[in-house]
């Protein structure tokens, strides 16, 4: 959690969850989609070392269901890529996240499928943001 002065001399509140993400080698493909119904403003950032593979900002406070991030890019950095959800206006996140290996058709493993469920607490829900994230090395 961290407090913020907001442009009136108020105090504004936000919550951060941020996630290391293990098993994404450096040459690697990723992936990813970043879907919200979330009734805050949201920030999500994918980044490793100097390099931002995405900042997708939610802007508003409507409940529709937003793609607000769904890209690809190369994994070049000998940094493990950082995942930083920040949402405004609550106390606590809360979070589920999921690892999967993906492995070729001899069992090795070549890639990894990152999932997360993000709820800001506010109502009784699970997914108000869903991120999923997928590093692969692909063939040469």
């Amino acid at each position: 959690m961290r407090k913020k002065q907001g442009d009136k001399g108020e105090l504004e509140l936000s919550s951060t969850l941020q996630f290391v993400l293990d098993g994404v080698q450096q040459g690697c493909t990723l992936v990813w989609d970043v879907i919200t119904e979330c009734s805050r403003k949201v920030n999500v950032t994918l980044s490793a070392g100097d390099k931002i593979y995405f900042n997708a900002k939610k802007l508003d406070y409507d409940t529709q269901m937003q793609l607000l991030s769904q890209d690809t890019n190369k994994h070049n950095c000998c940094d493990l890529p950082v995942l930083t959800i920040t949402v405004d206006d609550v106390f606590k996140l809360k979070s589920s996240h999921t690892t999967s290996d993906i492995n070729d058709s001899f069992g090795n493993k070549i890639g990894c499928v990152h999932d997360f469920y993000i709820e800001d607490t506010v109502d009784r829900g699970s997914s108000d943001i869903y991120i999923n994230i997928v590093g692969w090395k692909m063939k040469s």
